[in-house]
């Protein structure tokens, strides 16, 4: 378990996603997927782009790659970005209270409290990737 402060708040946050229950576990490898099949931000859209040049000339892949150019425009309008979902999954407690609903509208409550209390993308994206590296160990 890591653990961060936040404007005197303290985030525990599970170490590795391995240490997480079952249905933790999926939803945070369901967040990962959806970021490298779909993206998360507008950088995202060139390789989307770049996807459909390269299987233009097969129709099942292009239906695909342009299923998921428009699910990506879809979360940004939103404003729904799996990335961020992916690290408040692995958000145990905020100041000792656990944060145990992992459904898309409790990992946003979790995400604007974090907002609130200042947590940058920096440190987000940090964090993100050593859980997703320590789970590409296992």
């Amino acid at each position: 378990m890591h653990q961060i402060i936040l404007k005197r708040k303290k985030v525990n946050i599970f170490a590795e996603a391995e240490e997480t229950v079952i249905n933790r576990y999926n939803k945070f490898n369901k967040c990962l997927l959806l970021r490298s099949e779909i993206g998360s931000d507008p950088t995202s859209i060139y390789t989307r782009l770049s996807d459909i040049s390269k299987v233009a000339g097969d129709p099942d892949k292009l239906a695909n790659s342009m299923h998921n150019l428009l699910q990506l425009f879809s979360f940004i309008t939103e404003e729904i970005n799996v990335e961020h979902r992916a690290f408040a999954v692995m958000v145990a407690s905020i100041d000792g209270e656990e944060r145990n609903d992992i459904t898309d509208s409790g990992l946003e409550r979790t995400l604007k409290e974090l907002s609130e209390l200042g947590l940058t993308q920096r440190d987000l994206k940090k964090k993100l990737t050593k859980s997703a590296m320590d789970l590409k160990k296992n």
